[in-house]
């Protein structure tokens, strides 16, 4: 939905341009985020594949930020609207499926919109039991993956690009 390439080199004088493009990015993904649709199915894990492939063409930092609720919904196989699956069950139709991401060490991974959705026609209100099931799957799955990753509510531009960094 969003895509940034950071300037090689910046104009005199660099480090406060450099601060400007930054503040400008921030601000960019915040609005583009708001356009993002809600409620309209999640292939969780094929997004994270794709988007996987797609910073590994390029160098330097790279920032995984997934705009999801996590509840992966794959027709006939998963529907996390209705039961979350063992980690080692999903993890292991991760592998068979060839879907195992090929993330670089240092790629920061966030998610934003991590949180229990009201129940509407097709899906059933998660219960806190459920929520702490898809919470512990997902972070399973990263680990497997050796990626830390940041499960969120809300989109906050300090939970990226080096939210804990100087910049």
């Amino acid at each position: 939905f969003y895509s940034q390439r950071m300037p090689e080199t910046f104009p005199m004088p660099a480090g406060q341009s450099k601060k400007y493009w930054i503040m400008d990015f921030k601000k960019d993904l915040q609005n583009a985020v708001k356009g993002l649709p809600s409620r309209t199915g999640s292939a969780v894990i094929e997004g994270i594949f794709i988007s996987s492939r797609r910073l590994n063409e390029y160098d330097g930092d790279k920032f995984l930020i997934i705009y999801s609720d996590m509840r992966q919904f794959t027709p006939g196989i998963w529907n996390f609207e209705k039961e979350i699956p063992e980690p080692d069950r999903f993890k292991k139709w991760i592998d068979q499926q060839y879907l195992n991401p090929l993330l670089d060490p240092d790629t920061q991974v966030t998610v934003c919109g991590f949180k229990p959705y009201l129940a509407n026609n097709d899906t059933v209100k998660i219960s806190p039991v459920e929520y702490g099931k898809l919470q512990n799957l997902w972070l399973s799955i990263f680990k497997g993956w050796g990626r830390k990753v940041i499960l969120t509510e809300t989109f906050n531009p300090k939970n990226v690009y080096g939210g804990n960094k100087n910049e």
